[in-house]
């Protein structure tokens, strides 16, 4: 669970649509950090998710939407 920032405050300044795409995000951005840092064994999920939320927040990333063009 996310507690700073929280999911209201993320979607509020409109880094997301809502809270699927919220948590797709920060989740992908966890597993980078996870990746990144070497060995799953050696890193806290729960840091990492924090971390992903806080980087978000910070605008050190964002999301990036397909678009269907046919």
């Amino acid at each position: 669970m996310i507690n700073e920032p929280n999911t209201f405050k993320l979607l509020g300044k409109k880094r997301a649509d809502n809270n699927y795409e919220l948590a797709i995000a920060i989740s992908r951005r966890a597993r980078q950090i996870i990746k990144n840092q070497g060995t799953a064994e050696n890193t806290d999920t729960g840091t990492a998710v924090g971390k992903a939320a806080e980087q978000l927040d910070k605008g050190e990333y964002y999301i990036v939407r397909e678009t269907n063009e046919d």
